[in-house]
């Protein structure tokens, strides 16, 4: 399972994101926001998605899917 994590500093809920995916053995990919906000790292489909969730972090993306802040699987 591939899990990316879009994060910032002083961000509770991307901690809480990281220590889900981690508590499952799992290794997410981190990568800070500012980045993919100011298109040194354009992701279309990161971007809309963000979007969609009201530039609300963390943003997660497990195998492809992005999932809501709070809804990790």
């Amino acid at each position: 399972m591939e899990v990316v994590i879009w994060t910032q500093d002083d961000c509770p809920k991307c901690v809480e994101a990281k220590t889900f995916y981690t508590g499952k053995g799992l290794n997410p990919e981190i990568r800070q926001i500012e980045p993919l906000m100011t298109g040194l790292e354009p992701d279309m489909g990161a971007m809309v998605a963000l979007a969609m969730q009201n530039n609300v972090l963390p943003l997660v993306r497990v195998d492809c899917t992005f999932v809501k802040p709070g809804e990790y699987k």
